[in-house]
């Protein structure tokens, strides 16, 4: 049986933080682990999304498994409870890719 594959997002320096900008979830039907660390957190997807819901939200030191149900390019905004600081958004938004 395969792994799920898992993504952590953290708040660290001030900000929540993606592992990566893009981050490649695989196939569809794969299994991703969506976990929040030192924070709450909540995905919320732009025009689609590659799971059954345009937002995720993730308590502090939860996971959130979600199954990969679409192909495409999927930008999303990534936000906390911890954040105190509201800076100018990234030019290029963290995206999950599934080919």
């Amino acid at each position: 049986m395969a792994k799920n594959k898992t993504v952590k997002f953290k708040f660290v320096g001030g900000k929540c933080k993606a592992p990566l900008r893009v981050i490649h979830l695989g196939k569809k039907g794969n299994m991703i682990d969506l976990q929040a660390v030192n924070t709450d957190v909540v995905l919320k997807f732009s025009a689609r999304s590659p799971f059954d819901t345009k937002q995720v939200s993730i308590s502090d030191g939860d996971t959130r498994t979600k199954e990969v149900e679409n192909h495409g390019i999927f930008a999303y905004s990534l936000s906390c409870t911890k954040c105190k600081r509201r800076g100018p958004k990234s030019a290029t938004p963290p995206q999950f890719i599934v080919p």
